[in-house]
C-alpha cells in the first residue's frame, strides 16, 4: 500500500480533529449548547484565562487538523495525477484551507495570553480569529476550488458512482455559498463545514478505491 494512498486517510482524521478542537475552543470561549451569546469585549478575558487550557487544547488539536489536511492535500494531488489530471490547484486550495486553521489557532492562543495585560485587544483578537479561521468565507471559496478542481478531474468511470455525485452535490452548494457570503447575502461561513464533510467522506471513498493505477487488472506481460 502506497503512501500517497495512506494520505488519503488525512481527509477523515482532519474533520474529526477540527470538529473536536472547534467544540472544544468554543465551549472554552464562553459558549453555551443553548447558542446564547458569546462573551464580549468586557467579559471575554476573564473567560479565557479561567479556561486557558482547555483553549490552548483546541487550538493544539486544530494544528493538528491543519497538518492532516496537508497530507491529505498530498494524497489527494497524486491521485488526481494518476488520472491524468493536474492536482495542484486541488492541493493547493486544500493547503490553504490549513493555514486558516494554523492562523485561527495561532490567533485564538494569543487572545489568551495577552488577556490579562490588554483585554480590549484580547478579545479583537478572538473576533478576529473567527473572521480568518476555519468557519470564515475564505474557506467556502477554498473549499469550492478544491471540490471543483477534484470534480473536473476525476470522471464517473474512475470513482465510485455516488461519490461523484456527492462531490458534484458539495462543489454546487459551496460555490453557490461562497458567492452569496461574499454579497453578505447569507452568514460568512457557515457552509464551510460542507467542505469538511467532503474531506471525510471523499478520504474513505478514495483510500477504498484505489484507482486505475492501483486496481486489479492484468500486468502488460499478463495481457500478452
Amino acid at each position: 500500500m502506497s503512501p500517497s494512498r495512506i494520505a488519503l486517510l488525512g481527509g477523515p482524521a482532519f474533520f474529526i480533529l477540527w470538529f473536536v478542537g472547534a467544540q472544544i475552543l468554543y465551549f472554552a470561549g464562553g459558549g453555551t449548547t443553548d447558542g446564547g451569546p458569546l462573551p464580549g469585549p468586557n467579559e471575554y478575558p476573564a473567560v479565557a484565562l479561567s479556561n486557558r487550557s482547555g483553549i490552548h487544547t483546541g487550538a493544539t488539536l486544530l494544528v493538528v487538523a491543519a497538518a492532516a489536511l496537508l497530507w491529505f492535500a498530498a494524497g489527494l494531488r497524486h491521485r488526481i495525477r494518476s488520472e491524468g489530471g493536474v492536482g495542484l490547484v486541488a492541493a493547493l486550495a486544500a493547503a490553504g484551507v490549513a493555514m486558516l486553521l494554523i492562523l485561527e489557532a495561532a490567533l485564538v492562543v494569543a487572545s489568551v495570553d495577552i488577556a490579562e495585560e490588554t483585554p480590549g485587544i484580547s478579545w479583537a483578537i478572538n473576533q478576529l480569529s473567527g473572521a480568518v479561521g476555519f468557519e470564515s468565507f475564505i474557506t467556502t471559496v477554498l473549499g469550492a476550488v478544491t471540490v471543483t478542481a477534484v470534480i473536473a478531474t476525476l470522471s464517473r468511470d474512475t470513482v465510485s458512482k455516488w461519490f461523484w455525485w456527492f462531490t458534484v452535490v458539495v462543489g454546487v452548494v459551496l460555490t453557490v455559498t461562497g458567492i452569496l457570503e461574499g454579497l453578505g447575502i447569507f452568514p460568512d461561513g457557515r457552509f464551510a463545514i460542507f467542505f469538511g464533510l467532503w474531506a471525510f467522506v471523499a478520504g474513505f471513498s478514495l483510500f477504498a478505491d484505489a484507482g486505475p493505477n492501483h486496481r486489479g487488472s492484468s500486468s502488460p506481460s499478463e495481457a500478452n
